[in-house]
């Protein structure tokens, strides 16, 4: 089996450097560009909260994690860009704070985590507004934060 020159592998659009062979698809440029992202992560359920803030500080995002009671405080702190939440959420803080975030000038990406992967009632269908289904699936979630 003859390995591609890496000539022909460039221009079919593959990584490869002359002493290594085809490794896979060029990334876009948006996603060679993606900028960090300031996210607040809101979810009751600790290890899963933070196996997530593990994995989203790890690609390179500035992350901050809270519970229900915590919202108000890291909102006005933290001032994140998007939000990742429970959509499931039974607290009463986090279902209060969401309709605010909709309607601030300016607003951030808000990524509901759903176990059915279904707006929640109330949700709006903006681009500003991603659900995803649980488990999550990281692959669709870098795709959010990439093109939210």
């Amino acid at each position: 089996m003859r390995l591609l020159t890496v000539e022909f592998a460039a221009a079919a659009g593959y990584y490869c450097t002359e002493k290594t062979a085809v490794f896979g698809p060029l990334p876009t440029l948006r996603e060679v560009i993606m900028a960090p992202r300031r996210i607040l992560l809101i979810d009751d359920e600790g290890p899963l909260r933070d196996a997530l803030a593990r994995a989203l500080i790890s690609e390179g995002h500035n992350v901050q994690v809270a519970n229900a009671t915590e919202v108000q405080g890291w909102l006005s702190q933290f001032a994140p860009d998007t939000v990742v939440y429970d959509a499931d959420s039974a607290r009463q803080a986090v279902r209060d704070v969401v309709p605010q975030l909709r309607t601030q000038p300016g607003a951030c990406l808000l990524i509901a985590l759903s176990r059915g992967g279904q707006r929640a009632a109330g949700a709006s269908e903006s681009a500003s507004e991603v659900v995803l289904a649980r488990p999550i699936n990281m692959e669709e979630l870098r795709r959010a934060l990439r093109d939210g």
